[in-house]
């Protein structure tokens, strides 16, 4: 159906910017925003709650969506861009991809409390382009964050996004049989140009908080510790280094 708003204080509107600036509610709700069409278009149509726009989304696929047609001032309130969308949908969280019992990819990422969400979103596209579809963050509302949908270019609705903890790891590594690899600088570690992947081994690369890296607690459940060779500095931001862990990794 399509529906015309004008007004800020529109029910549907009060939600969508409730969802857009509280994460408790958000959590609630099962719920995020997305913005512009080509999200749109990435979208699993049938996890897409509504959309609001400026102008109606003229495609028979959407037809049995409910469209919120709205003004610039209702777009400006609702949108994350300095200079707004034109374009925003609700979408729900990916509920189905919490049991991780179902877990069986190859390679999984876990981010060890990171904290800033570029990093987040950045290390998610990364990870996609190297067909690592499975993420596992300590953090999993950070996923649903505008800025790390942002950085992560659309890959967000590509992947497979879990919530876990050292119980989770411990369960993969015993129940599952994967391999911890951490990135870590410490002296213990080996160089990853010596370090290659077993062919029918299953891997999950921790990477860890920018300013604490990983912590002891999954270190100490790690089947190898790896750093990077690098020269002049001492450390690379946790996205780069993750990109260039996964490169190595997934090289055939």
């Amino acid at each position: 159906m399509i529906y015309h708003i004008t007004s800020l204080e529109n029910k549907i509107v009060k939600y969508t910017f409730k969802l857009k600036n509280n994460i408790s509610f958000m959590k609630k709700e099962h719920s995020f925003i997305l913005e512009g069409k080509h999200l749109l278009e990435l979208a699993d149509i049938s996890k897409i709650k509504y959309i609001i726009s400026l102008k109606e989304v003229d495609d028979l696929k959407y037809k049995n969506i409910d469209q919120y047609i709205v003004n610039e001032s209702i777009m400006k309130k609702l949108s994350s861009y300095d200079s707004f969308s034109s374009l925003i949908f609700v979408y729900q969280i990916n509920e189905e991809n919490k049991n991780i019992e179902d877990i069986s990819d190859r390679f999984i990422i876990y981010l060890d409390h990171l904290q800033d969400l570029g990093n987040i979103g950045t290390i998610i596209r990364t990870a996609l382009a190297f067909n690592i579809k499975t993420i596992i963050s300590t953090n999993p509302i950070s996923f649903y964050n505008f800025k790390t949908i942002q950085s992560s270019k659309g890959a967000i609705l590509k992947t497979k996004l879990y919530g876990g903890d050292i119980d989770t790891l411990k369960y993969l590594i015993n129940n599952k049989g994967y391999k911890l690899i951490v990135s870590t600088l410490k002296e213990d570690s080996v160089f990853l140009s010596s370090f290659k992947v077993d062919s029918d081994s299953k891997y999950i690369l921790a990477l860890g908080n920018e300013g604490n890296g990983i912590s002891k607690e999954v270190e100490d459940l790690s089947s190898v510790k790896v750093k990077i060779d690098i020269s002049n500095i001492d450390s690379l931001n946790v996205a780069i280094a993750g990109a260039i862990f996964m490169y190595h990794l997934t090289l055939k």
